[in-house]
């Protein structure tokens, strides 16, 4: 499955409950070199382009934002992102800051959540646990590049799938397809 359909089909499920989405997504277009589309999965580019159709708001966090901008910019949709540079952990601490500060404030929700910044577990993780305070029941959080096979050159899972299992959180693992390479994106939602 391509990414794009997996992701269009979690936003659309997301929308029947939510209604207008807020959606966070760590890390964003690496390259506006239009090879890296698939393999890369340019998830900013698919969020941006249902924040354009629908409406919503979408904060994609990276260190580095410029490609990401190009690109957006390429199609029109910068206006639909926000792009914000800066280390994933340091910005979903402000997030949830703000939600601490003033938790009355349901316009703080976010409603899904896509955790793909970099290829360590422990980030991975930390990210999660500080973005699900913000998210109400039923909001859903992705991982891209989940592949729990011991020799998997990404480990994205190896420490949210044990957590998500102590914890008694029901996820699924999708498969979608790279050229020439297969991954998988992790999908749960708030209990």
């Amino acid at each position: 499955m391509h990414l794009h359909d997996i992701l269009r089909s979690q936003l659309a499920i997301a929308q029947k409950q939510f209604g207008e989405l807020t959606i966070i997504e760590t890390g964003t277009i690496r390259s506006a070199d239009p090879i890296y589309a698939d393999d890369d999965g340019w998830s900013t580019l698919c969020f941006a382009s249902w924040i354009a159709e629908h409406g919503g708001f979408l904060d994609s966090i990276d260190l580095e934002t410029a490609e990401a901008a190009k690109v957006l910019a390429d199609r029109k949709l910068d206006g639909a992102v926000m792009l914000i540079k800066g280390h994933s952990l340091d910005v979903l601490r402000r997030y949830l800051d703000e939600a601490k500060a003033d938790p009355s404030d349901r316009g703080l929700d976010v409603h899904v959540a896509y955790l793909d910044s970099d290829n360590d577990p422990a980030l991975i993780l930390e990210e999660f646990k500080l973005v699900v305070p913000r998210m109400p029941a039923g909001a859903i959080v992705m991982v891209d590049d989940v592949d729990m096979r011991p020799d998997a050159d990404a480990k994205k899972g190896h420490l949210i799938v044990p957590w998500l299992e102590k914890e008694k959180w029901d996820y699924t693992i999708v498969g979608r397809q790279g050229k020439g390479y297969s991954t998988g994106v992790l999908i749960t939602r708030i209990p």
